[in-house]
C-alpha cells in the first residue's frame, strides 16, 4: 500500500470521489486594471493590499490608494498574459486582468494545490487558446479529487 492509499485510507475511509473542476469553483467578475495602473498603486513599505499582477511582478498596496479597485476574497488567479502562473490569495487585492477562480464548495487552497500538481493540465489550462476560449466551461470538466460523503 502506497503513502497515498494509506493516508486515503485513515483520512477518508469512504474513498474519494473526482468532481468536475466546474462543479467546486467559479470564475468571477474583477475590476481589473492594467499593468501600468497596478505598478502606480504599489508602495515601497506598509503595504496591506496585494497586488496580483499576470506576470511576475509582486507588489502591494494601500486600502486608500487602491480605493475604487480593492477587492477581498480567497482566490486562484489565472493570468490573461505575461507568465503562465498560477496565484492563491486569501485577503485584500487588486486584480490586473487575471481570470479570478473562487470556490463554490470546497477549500480554495485545496483547489490551488490540486491544480499545481496538474502540470498538464496547467499547460492547456493557462495556453493562450484556453485564455481566448475562457468565456464557456468545457475546461472546467478536468476531474478532481474531493473525499466522498
Amino acid at each position: 500500500m502506497t503513502k497515498l492509499e494509506k493516508l486515503i485510507a485513515e483520512l477518508c475511509p469512504n474513498g474519494v470521489e473526482f468532481r468536475k473542476l466546474g462543479e467546486v469553483v467559479e470564475k468571477v467578475k474583477s475590476k481589473g486594471v492594467s499593468a501600468k495602473k497596478l505598478k502606480e498603486l504599489a508602495v515601497a513599505e506598509g503595504g496591506d493590499v496585494r497586488l496580483l499582477s499576470t506576470g511576475n511582478f509582486e507588489g502591494f498596496s494601500t486600502e486608500e490608494k487602491a480605493d475604487d479597485f480593492l477587492e477581498t476574497g480567497e482566490v486562484i488567479t489565472i493570468p490573461t498574459g505575461g507568465s503562465a502562473s498560477l496565484k492563491y490569495h486569501n485577503g485584500k487585492f487588486v486584480n490586473s486582468l487575471n481570470h479570478i477562480l473562487t470556490s463554490k464548495t470546497e477549500n480554495v487552497r485545496f483547489i490551488y494545490h490540486f491544480m499545481l500538481s496538474k502540470k498538464r493540465f496547467n499547460r492547456k489550462l493557462l495556453s493562450r487558446e484556453w485564455r481566448e476560449t475562457s468565456r464557456d466551461e468545457k475546461h472546467f470538466r478536468n476531474q478532481n479529487p474531493h473525499p466522498a460523503a
